[in-house]
């Protein structure tokens, strides 16, 4: 298993994952363990579980097929905080996807942490 990230492109990765060099749940790992590694406190949810789960049953034949994806704070992931950057809101979730969001999940993404 991979210790690190993928260090190149989008393309690259799914090649990667296409060709057996990669698996989607490997490289899940390795971008969770460089999220732990990271002191830049970017990261404000983490959704393993649910983005394994994802990621076990990729479809590689997707464009983006079983690459790891950070969703921005503002952006709406069904389940995820709704905080918005505000503490007022620290209580809510999005009921449903943005449209951005469910257009990179269709296309193959796993949706796996939400930044700052």
């Amino acid at each position: 298993m991979p210790e690190t990230p993928w260090t190149g492109d989008i393309v690259s990765l799914v090649d990667a994952f296409r060709s057996g060099e990669r698996h989607p749940t490997e490289e899940l790992a390795a971008t969770f363990a460089a999220v732990d590694a990271s002191d830049l406190n970017a990261v404000c949810h983490i959704d393993a579980d649910a983005a394994y789960e994802t990621a076990a049953k990729a479809d590689i034949s997707l464009p983006f097929g079983g690459v790891p994806l950070a969703v921005k704070e503002l952006l709406a992931v069904a389940g995820w905080p709704a905080a918005e950057g505000s503490l007022p809101l620290a209580d809510r979730t999005f009921a449903e996807d943005s449209i951005s969001v469910r257009r990179l999940k269709g296309a193959g993404a796993v949706a796996a942490v939400q930044t700052t």
